[in-house]
Order: structure tokens, then sequence, then C-alpha cells
């Protein structure tokens, strides 16, 4: 535990003194360290992880470069198939694989964060209490997609069509969600209006009434068909489980957004993209598993949009503003902080136990 409580501490420390107090001094080398510290943190895990223990178990099959075969056909798609090819060359050991991929994913992540915000601590520190682990830990495949995402979202508002979906394939190549994304330049229109509380409406009927069908009706698509069709049925994780991500992920960025535009009056950053994130976290609650992966590419920009506003709010002069953001982070704190505790998810991720010290805790009860 102490391992991860290095990072979360410095963290919140950099925020009081680099974020709210302004300093510069030192905020680069800050910076360089937490992006070192986690990769290998990361990196050299054993064991850590839910799906990390069957990605582990998965590389044992994987061939190197030799052997490598692009294909589509296979259980994984083949950006990751390429990845494993290179350090199954290097050596037959998953932490080595798991090197290349923290430092994928912290790479973009941090240079993502750094374009994107002034306040880049507390969009770190957002992002711990979000996605992190489930990133670096869980959805490793996705979590590079996702992130690629993220780069894109620029060329996807400029109208840089060719760039956009050359953009897309590659994040295909890693994990077939991505599909999603081809809709994405027609969804760019939704924002926070009149319009809105009707597509929300929409989205809770058609998932109330008409979502497995539809979802059916896309099983012959190529490539996807299989993969929807086994998801199809997955329609909840229980009901406590499922009303909770649907506060998390749909009702608390809409309110969130609505807060800040119509009740502080102020312009949202990354506005589409939160939009989406409170439908497709509504159609969540209908489809879990289909709908949570489609939020895994949406999450980063409500971690940035929310973190900047809250800073910001704290920083104004208006004593009513500060006490509003304040409150609103505590919300966010208790309501994503009660994910790791809800039966005991934090047991997959602790205790820490490195390739230097490899113990084995029995981690399968929990990993769903």
């Amino acid at each position: 535990m102490f391992l991860y409580t290095i990072p979360f501490f410095i963290t919140l420390v950099s925020i009081f003194a680099f974020d709210i107090n302004g300093y510069k001094k030192g905020k680069i080398i800050v910076w360089a360290f937490l992006y070192i510290y986690l990769l290998l943190l990361i990196g050299f895990r054993y064991r850590v992880g839910g799906d990390t223990i069957n990605y582990m178990g998965y590389y044992e099959w994987q061939s190197d470069l030799e052997n490598y075969q692009f294909t589509f056909g296979d259980i994984m798609q083949p950006g990751y198939n390429f990845l494993c090819a290179v350090t199954k060359s290097i050596s037959p050991d998953f932490y080595v694989f798991q090197l290349l991929h923290s430092f994928i994913v912290n790479t973009l992540l941090f240079i993502f964060i750094s374009k994107n915000t002034k306040y880049i601590f507390s969009a770190l520190f957002v992002f711990f209490f979000m996605s992190y682990m489930n990133f670096t830990c869980e959805v490793m495949r996705e979590s590079i997609a996702a992130l690629i995402f993220a780069f894109l979202y620029k060329p996807l508002i400029q109208k840089k069509w060719m760039i956009y979906y050359l953009g897309v394939t590659l994040c295909m190549m890693f994990h077939l969600s991505a599909f999603i994304l081809i809709i994405f330049p027609f969804l760019t229109w939704i924002k926070f209006n009149r319009k809105y509380l009707l597509l929300l409406l929409i989205c809770i009927s058609l998932g109330m009434f008409f979502l497995n069908r539809v979802l059916i009706l896309t099983q012959n698509v190529l490539i996807i068909g299989d993969k929807i069709a086994d998801y199809t049925n997955e329609t909840t994780h229980g009901l406590l489980v499922d009303s909770l991500k649907l506060l998390r992920l749909g009702l608390f960025p809409i309110l969130f957004a609505l807060l800040i535009k119509f009740g502080c009056h102020r312009k949202i950053m990354f506005e589409n993209p939160i939009a989406l994130l409170g439908l497709f976290g509504f159609m969540a609650f209908f489809n879990p598993v289909i709908f949570g992966r489609v939020i895994n590419y949406l999450i980063i920009f409500f971690t940035l949009s929310f973190s900047f506003e809250i800073i910001s709010l704290i920083k104004s002069c208006k004593s009513n503003l500060r006490h509003n953001a304040i409150t609103l982070s505590l919300f966010f704190f208790i309501l994503y902080g009660s994910g790791y505790t809800m039966y005991k998810v934090y047991q997959l991720y602790t205790p820490y136990s490195s390739i230097f010290n490899p113990v084995n805790y029995d981690r399968n009860i929990f990993n769903k």
C-alpha cells in the first residue's frame, strides 16, 4: 500500500503548490518523477490486477516476431499481438511486455494531460480515482486505443477526416471496441442544451425496450459481430453495481456539466465528449459491458474538464464558488472512491507485489 501512497501524496501536495498557488520552480522535475515512478511501479508489478493475470496466461501462447501473423481472426487484435511479439522476441517473461505497455500508456497519458490543461497534477489526481488502475492493470489493450483516441479529438473537431479515420483504424488494431469511434463524427453536434434532455429520454427508452434487439441486428457485422453476440445477453452486474456505475458515469458528469454551464455560466472544456459520456453512461446501465467499453474512450476528457473547473472555482475570488467546488470535490472522491471498496476490489491491487519479490497473492476470487 505504501508504494501507491507515494505518488498519491506527491500529486496531492503538488496540486496545492503548483496548480492552486502557481509555483513554477521544480514543477517539471516533480512531473517527470511521477511519470518515471508510475512507469516502473506498473511495469515491474507481479500478478497485480484481475485482467493482468488473464493477459499473463495468454502471453505464454504468443508468437515471437519471426512467427507473427497480421490477422483479426485471433482472440486479440493485431496491434496488441505485435507488441507481444516484439517483447516475446526479447524475453518470455511477461514483465517485459508490462514495461512496454506501461511506457506506452503512461507516456500518452502524461503528454495528453500536459498539452490540454495547465492544472496537470489535478488532472492526474482525478484520473487516479477514475481510471488509472483500470487502464494499466485491467483493460490493457483498450487503454492504448482509448489514449490514442484522445489525440484524435483535435482532428475530429477540425474535420480532418483522413487523419481521424487513420487514427481510428490504429485504435482498432488494439481493441475492436474502437469500432464505435467511426460514428463519433456524426455526434459532434451533441451538447448540453434543450435537445439533450430529449436525447437522454431516447437513450433510456432504447435501453429499456429495444437495446438487445438493436444489438442483435449488428451481429452479422464483419469482425465485431461475434463480440457483440457474446455481450448482448450480459445485461447486469447486479443492481447495486449498475446503479452506482450509472451515478458515476451518467448522472454525475451530466450534473457537473449543467452546474458549470448554467449555474456558473462558464464554457465547458470538452463539452461534446462529456455529453456523450452522460448518454453512454445511462446506456451502460442496461448493458454494462458494451457501453462500459465505450465510456473508456471518453473518461479522460471528463477527467481534464472536471479537474480544470474545480481548481478554477477554488481559485475564484467568490466564496460561494469556492464552497461549491469543495463540496463537489468531496462528493466526487466519495462516489468514485467507493468503486474500489465495493466487494473489496482494492484487493486486486493490494498488497502490491513486484518481480523483485514475486509473492503470488490469490486475486482470482476478485477477478470477474
